[in-house]
């Protein structure tokens, strides 16, 4: 990338070039702000790639350069607490055992025990500071369906 301002980009980097090439877009979403970043597979690009300072400075202090951060992850408990703790929202579908303890312990008691006990489809949103809700996107009705458990 270079120092051109783009709209948008897709990053789909070859294998032998993630952690380079990721790297850099990370460095120009720094360096532009005013990006909506999303980072999928969290523990892969923090662990394996080894970007979790890159990442953590834009979770941490995006806001101030008008960066919005996305993270999707498949496993709560193999991230780092303080990636879901620095989210102003938390979007989760049924995880049991460990993963919703640390989800519990980045959030509140009340999200390990909505998402221990969520029908298939349905999802549990948290957002901060203390509010729980329970749904389900009705894809035939076209509507979204859910109760406030703590507010």
């Amino acid at each position: 990338m270079d120092d051109t301002r783009y709209e948008s980009f897709t990053l789909v980097p070859r294998y032998q070039h993630q952690a380079r090439e990721f790297r850099l877009a990370t460095e120009k979403i720094w360096q532009h702000g005013g990006w909506t970043a999303y980072f999928d597979e969290l523990f892969f690009l923090s662990e394996r790639l080894k970007l979790g300072e890159p990442i953590e400075r834009l979770l941490t202090q995006g806001r101030s350069k008008h960066i919005s951060v996305l993270v999707g992850m498949q496993r709560p408990a193999r991230v780092s607490r303080f990636a879901i703790s620095e989210s102003t929202h938390v979007l989760s579908f049924g995880l049991e055992g460990r993963d919703a303890k640390e989800l519990s312990y980045a959030t509140t008691r009340a999200v390990e025990n909505a998402v221990r006990d969520l029908p298939p489809h349905h999802f549990v949103w948290f957002k901060r500071p203390r509010t729980v809700w329970t749904g389900m996107l009705d894809l035939r009705a076209g509507e979204l369906r859910g109760a406030y458990l703590v507010r």
